[in-house]
């Protein structure tokens, strides 16, 4: 895009810093992450952010009603491998494409595990397919376990034959084998709140060059906004980016979006010590909690999921 950084609503500060290092226009940033940018130019994280917003901002395509009525009419799903769970996301019966979902639950409740099920479970082999699917999974954190996703893959496949989960034939063909159900989980790993934005930001053409793509996780979201801001505002504007991205990727292209969340302490008004005076609550905020389309809390019940 040959458009100068002037015509931006960015600070007249920042245009300046980033013209005298060389860089006139959009299209001249486009050689380089906003991570490298920063990083070269030693920008503030405001800055950072202001930068990213105002190159991505475009205008919303208009839908049709008709077209609305037939994407929600037409929702698919992606079964989690537990009946109870998929009866808690009601006609859908799964984790349904086109929406969000958020995971969350206290260490050790599986909330990794569930993400992997789905990566697999998104490329359970359909007749009708006539291609391969992919899952991706951008680890925040290095909770990303292969020789586990190899174990859930093996037990996938044994119940897709014995149990019949697939309706119908399986078409060998698509998918037979373990490696062809690791190959389709398309690992990213990421370290910073920068790092992420730039993967998000650049998901529609990693997308376009995979094919079909059923399933984007992020595990967790949690991690690079606890550990990457000082200020709050700008914590609250990129998680606000961060849910139009998500949003676009499941509505432009068609795929679920699960985001695992971890818990934080809360502490009643009236006292700030432990024990029956503090709760756990879901990281991220309230305002947070409305933009997922479904929330999946896991917790222990007399020692069961």
């Amino acid at each position: 895009m040959v458009r100068p950084l002037t015509t931006y609503r960015l600070p007249p500060a920042l245009v300046r810093q980033l013209r005298d290092a060389g860089y006139q226009t959009a299209q001249d940033l486009q050689q380089l992450s906003l991570a490298q940018v920063g990083q070269e130019l030693s920008l503030s994280l405001s800055d950072i952010t202001a930068l990213d917003q105002a190159l991505r901002a475009s205008v919303p395509q208009p839908w049709s009603a008709q077209r609305v009525w037939d994407t929600a009419s037409s929702l698919a799903s992606i079964p989690t491998g537990s009946q109870a769970l998929n009866s808690l996301f009601g006609s859908y019966g799964g984790v349904p494409y086109h929406l969000l979902t958020e995971v969350y639950g206290p260490p050790g409740i599986g909330k990794t595990q569930l993400a992997i099920q789905l990566c697999i479970n998104a490329q359970r082999p359909l007749p009708a397919c006539g291609h391969k699917i992919k899952a991706i999974y951008i680890d925040t954190e290095g909770s990303f376990v292969a020789q586990r996703a190899a174990q859930i893959a093996r037990h996938a496949m044994h119940q897709w034959t014995q149990d019949a989960v697939t309706p119908g034939p399986m078409d060998e063909s698509i998918i037979t084998t373990l490696d062809d159900l690791l190959a389709g989980i398309i690992y990213i790993r990421v370290h910073s709140h920068p790092e992420l934005m730039d993967t998000l930001a650049g998901l529609p053409g990693l997308i376009q060059t995979l094919g079909k793509v059923a399933l984007v996780v992020i595990d967790s979201l949690t991690f690079p906004f606890r550990t990457d801001f000082d200020d709050m505002s700008v914590r609250s504007q990129q998680l606000t980016r961060t849910a139009q991205l998500t949003q676009a990727l499941a509505r432009d292209h068609a795929l679920a979006v699960v985001l695992v969340n971890q818990m934080t302490t809360k502490f009643h008004a009236a006292s700030s010590s432990l024990g029956q005076n503090s709760y756990l609550v879901p990281a991220l905020g309230i305002s947070w909690g409305h933009i997922p389309n479904f929330r999946v809390a896991l917790s222990w019940e007399k020692g069961k999921r």
